[in-house]
């Protein structure tokens, strides 16, 4: 059976939070209508809409009660890129952590608003023991993302904070735009994907996409003069399509519609692509619209 993300495989030693209980609280962490602006068809359209995180907020007013290990996620979870965070390795029995609802393989994010991102195992259980209570840990649950995108999944905007960039949080969000009425299989790592797409900046020019016919009938060419183009899920090679196309095309349905916002750290960063017109650190943003899994254009 294959899996919709990438497993993650475990690194190194093991580290230990105390135990033990008190009152604990957990909540799916939701940016409640949030105004944004969209580029749509070369302009900027204000909407607001409700987005879902993979974060979870657990507060403890006592011990923890947690194993912890250093989480290596393989390439394809970001489409390219390796990263190590903080992760937990187990849950101790009869823990407030596990009375919360925490598991393992959940990274661990921030503790009162600190950062355990990029920190060594040690100096992220000598923060947390020594936190303040009630004590805040947010942690991360690395399959949420996707399952929201699976077939039958939200319809609003799901978002993953990716990593701190250039001193700003790096967000990646999927909206999905269309979906067809009969959509019960959506593609998985492996599959041949057939796309028609778009890329946008914040201000709405084009700087990437398929042939596009504008109002007018002024023409832009695709890549190679394509309408569509052709790649396998979660194995492109890097540099070759999106980075964000991986995570954002998983679950998708034959028919579906979804728009991708980039973040710099898996755009194109500090540099840009002055070859497109896309200024350093810009966000990007991918209508993208699956015509095909496998060779098959029907939905299924």
């Amino acid at each position: 059976m294959r899996r919709w993300l990438p497993a993650m495989m475990m690194v190194a030693s093991a580290y230990r939070c105390s135990s033990t209980v008190v009152a604990t609280r957990r909540m799916l962490l939701e940016r409640a209508l949030v105004t944004t602006l969209i580029p749509v068809g070369g302009a900027q359209a204000v909407v607001e809409e409700r987005s879902v995180t993979d974060e979870i907020e657990t507060v403890f007013s006592g011990d923890v009660g947690l194993e912890l290990s250093v989480t290596e996620f393989a390439r394809v979870t970001l489409g390219g890129l390796a990263s190590k965070r903080i992760a937990i390795r187990r849950v101790l029995p009869g823990s407030a952590a596990e009375k919360a609802g925490l598991r393992a393989g959940w990274i661990l994010v921030s503790a009162n608003g600190v950062s355990l991102e990029g920190r060594t195992i040690e100096d992220v259980a000598r923060t947390i023991g020594a936190a303040a209570r009630p004590l805040r840990l947010v942690t991360r649950d690395p399959e949420a993302f996707n399952r929201q995108l699976l077939p039958g999944g939200r319809m609003e905007a799901v978002t993953s904070v990716l990593a701190d960039y250039d001193g700003e949080r790096q967000i990646l969000a999927v909206d999905r735009l269309k979906v067809p009425e009969i959509c019960t299989q959506g593609a998985v790592l492996g599959d041949l994907l057939e796309v028609r797409f778009e890329g946008r900046l914040e201000d709405g020019r084009l700087f990437d996409g398929s042939a596009i016919t504008f109002q007018g009938g002024t023409s832009v060419p695709g890549r190679a003069g394509d309408s569509s183009l052709y790649f396998v899920l979660g194995q492109q090679p890097l540099g070759q399509f999106p980075t964000a196309w991986d995570p954002a095309l998983a679950g998708a349905c034959v028919g579906e519609v979804r728009r991708v916002r980039v973040p710099p750290v898996i755009g194109f960063q500090d540099k840009g692509s002055p070859r497109r017109g896309v200024p350093p650190f810009a966000t990007l943003y991918y209508t993208l619209e699956l015509l095909s899994i496998n060779g098959v254009a029907l939905p299924r």
